[in-house]
């Protein structure tokens, strides 16, 4: 996501980077597990969102007041560190498989294997479902790409052996699959789809549990 200011999961090599970057102001980035954000970049954000809340953080931050500028020091530390805590939560997302290695009875489809197998009226009534939440995170072009790229997924398992073979093979090497694994081998062709179907994974705690 472009908006998306969290970084991760991080390599060795970029998590060096990143304690390099933080070494002399801790207070200058945020870190959860293998996830990150810069300050600079929460603040960007909050900017973003302009109105009101802008004007109060601008306040905040050119104000005197020691107690201000502690007020403006730990709003951004909240919002970096509530957002780390729920990407790297649904990063550890896994779907539980029974011994046949079938997911649950109450496991929504949010794999790609699963979603390939789906019906595409069961797609349609989820995106439907799920459109007034949508809205308030995607805009409506957005919403459109998500139903295109699943369009593009089922196409792809059905029309390239390799494509499938690659989503069997996955899914049938462990009976425990974390959804960022599996969403992974994919890459980022398939982004906002993963993003929607991360989101409702998050919501269906019942359904999974934490690696």
């Amino acid at each position: 996501m472009e908006r998306c200011y969290i970084k991760g999961p991080m390599t060795d090599e970029e998590s060096i980077s990143f304690l390099a970057a933080v070494t002399n102001d801790p207070l200058n980035g945020y870190r959860l597990n293998n996830y990150c954000a810069l300050r600079q970049e929460v603040v960007n954000l909050i900017d973003e969102v302009g109105g009101f809340v802008q004007i109060t953080m601008d306040e905040l931050r050119s104000s005197s007041s020691d107690a201000d500028k502690e007020s403006h020091a730990y709003i951004i530390s909240t919002i970096a560190n509530f957002s780390l805590q729920l990407v790297s939560g649904i990063s550890n997302v896994c779907a539980v498989h029974d011994n046949r290695n079938n997911p649950g009875d109450q496991l929504p489809p949010v794999l790609p294997l699963e979603l390939c197998a789906a019906l595409s009226r069961d797609f349609v009534s989820c995106l439907g479902d799920q459109r007034i939440r949508l809205r308030h995170k995607f805009s409506d072009v957005e919403v459109e790409n998500i139903d295109e790229q699943f369009r593009k997924l089922r196409l792809a398992f059905k029309d390239q052996c390799g494509f499938s073979q690659m989503l069997h093979d996955a899914q049938a090497s462990c009976a425990v699959q974390s959804f960022e694994k599996c969403w992974s081998l994919l890459g980022n062709e398939f982004e906002q789809l993963k993003m929607f179907y991360g989101a409702i994974a998050s919501i269906m705690a019942r359904s999974y549990k934490q690696c």
